[in-house]
C-alpha cells in the first residue's frame, strides 16, 4: 500500500522552503520531494477549518475539491472526505492543484473586498 500525502494550505511556501512561491505550484514541488511510493493529493485548501468543522449548510454537505494523479488514492481520500460529512469534488490530475492553490487568493479577495469575514464556502451548485 502506498502512502497518500494530502496537501492543504497553511503557509505552504514556508513549509517547503519557498519553492511554492518560486514555482507557483506548491503541490507539484511537494510531489517531487515526496518518497517514490507517495501519492500526493491536493485537498482541504479552499475552506477555512472552522467552516469545514461546522458541517453541512441547510442539509447540504460542503464541497472539498481534490486533485491528484492516482485514481485509487483519490478514491481513498474521497471516502475520508465523505466520512467527515463533506462532498468530495474531483477536479482532475495534480496539475489542477495550481488552480486550487489560486482559489485561496480568491478567498482572500472575497474577505478583503466583499464578504468581510471567513464564514463562507466555495462550492458547486448543481442545477437542473
Amino acid at each position: 500500500m502506498s502512502t497518500i500525502s494530502i496537501i492543504g494550505s497553511g503557509g505552504m511556501a514556508a513549509a517547503i522552503g519557498g519553492l511554492a512561491a518560486k514555482a507557483g505550484f506548491g503541490a507539484q514541488e511537494i510531489a517531487k520531494a515526496a518518497p517514490a511510493d507517495a501519492e500526493v493529493i491536493k485537498a482541504f485548501n479552499t475552506h477555512f477549518s472552522h467552516v469545514l468543522a461546522a458541517g453541512p449548510v441547510e442539509g447540504h454537505p460542503l464541497d472539498v475539491f481534490i486533485a491528484g494523479d492516482d485514481a485509487q488514492a483519490k478514491a481513498r481520500v474521497s471516502a475520508f472526505i465523505e466520512s467527515l460529512g463533506l462532498r468530495p469534488m474531483d477536479t482532475g490530475p495534480l496539475l489542477m492543484a495550481r488552480t486550487l492553490e489560486h482559489a485561496c487568493l480568491l478567498s482572500l479577495g472575497l474577505i478583503a473586498h466583499s464578504v468581510k469575514h471567513t464564514h463562507f464556502s466555495i462550492g458547486v451548485s448543481l442545477l437542473g
